[in-house]
């Protein structure tokens, strides 16, 4: 099965933050933390904040697995996939770059709903087979957790949409390919501009590097 891992940036403004939240207030609320790494399918941490890495090794909930200083790298007690589903139907999943291909075993004819935590640009298409019943692909957003601005007193927090496919499988075995590609409905617009930008600039050097017309004086006879 398939995880993520996240880094804490080290040449950033946002150095002392992950997931744009203080690494401090992390530190003192481990249970947050790791309810936010489940939300985001991710099982590895790297961090070189003293703080919050003493937080961290004496808590259950990660296991230090690796030391590079200035990072320690932490295992999360439980495993958090990419992708899962409702239900009793299991999933395996295979990541290739503009591809990501699900293996989902369900029983036939009921709905399942998959959840995959990755990032839903415009530009993906999903293909199954055998092919189901039903098979959509739509949006989540993820749970964040939130830390109160200390300047705008409010909660701080932010929405990022993921992938949800709903299938309806015939067969207990359903591969499902979702394709991503960066051509969509405003390629069009934009070959059409540069086109058109294209033929002005010839036109425009044609007019200004073109040999000038040779005048010639008829003669009477």
């Amino acid at each position: 099965m398939w995880t993520r891992y996240v880094t804490q940036p080290i040449s950033t403004t946002e150095y002392s933050r992950l997931f744009s939240v203080e690494n401090s207030y992390w530190a003192a609320n481990l249970e947050k933390f790791y309810w936010q790494l489940s939300e985001l399918g991710i099982s590895y941490v790297a961090v070189f904040d003293e703080n919050l890495k003493r937080a961290m090794r004496g808590s259950p909930l990660f296991e230090e697995v690796l030391v590079a200083p200035p990072y320690s790298l932490f295992r999360t007690r439980d495993f958090h996939p990419i992708a899962y589903a409702n239900g009793s139907a299991r999933v395996e999943l295979e990541a290739r770059p503009n591809l990501v291909r699900i293996v989902l075993r369900a029983q036939p004819l009921q709905a399942y709903e998959v959840r995959v935590r990755m990032v839903a640009f415009p530009g993906f298409t999903a293909a199954a087979s055998p092919e189901p019943l039903l098979l959509t692909v739509s949006t989540f957003n993820p749970r964040g957790a939130e830390e109160t601005s200390r300047v705008w007193g409010y909660p701080v927090g932010s929405k990022i949409p993921l992938l949800k496919l709903t299938v309806v499988p015939l067969s207990e075995t359903t591969v499902i390919e979702l394709r991503w590609s960066l051509r969509g409905r405003g390629d069009g617009v934009s070959l059409a501009a540069l086109l058109a930008a294209l033929v002005s600039v010839a036109a425009w050097a044609l007019g200004r590097f073109a040999p000038l017309p040779i005048l010639t004086k008829l003669s009477r006879r």
